[in-house]
């Protein structure tokens, strides 16, 4: 009888814990996801930003609409993606060169995935 109580106790401890674990693993899983997406809907926005101050307004809102999908998903959320999209409008001349290496990003990625 003594080995059934011990065994009850231990089932009662141990499932409670389990189940707690399981569910603060999973809420750490799903505030990383959720950061990692307002990190990348915050770096378009400033990108759009630089874009726009460098290039105008045109170039923004071309840029503004090929990245929309990606504000609303999680296409950007590759690190490689971002970096080289930052890259792009770094070092793009001019609002046609920028436009032409963005396509050729999204282009890479859709090939990727």
């Amino acid at each position: 009888m003594a080995e059934l109580v011990r065994a009850m106790e231990d089932r009662v401890t141990t499932w409670p814990e389990k189940w707690k674990a399981n569910y603060i693993a999973k809420g750490r899983d799903e505030g990383r996801a959720q950061e990692r997406t307002d990190n990348t809907h915050a770096m378009l926005a400033s990108l759009e930003k630089a874009v726009r101050a460098r290039f105008g307004e045109a170039a923004a809102r071309s840029f503004g609409q090929q990245f929309e999908a990606d504000r609303q998903g999680a296409a950007a959320e590759s690190r490689e993606i971002m970096d080289a999209i930052c890259q792009c409008v770094m070092l793009s001349e001019n609002a046609e060169q920028l436009l032409a290496g963005l396509r050729s990003i999204r282009l890479e990625a859709a090939q990727q995935q």
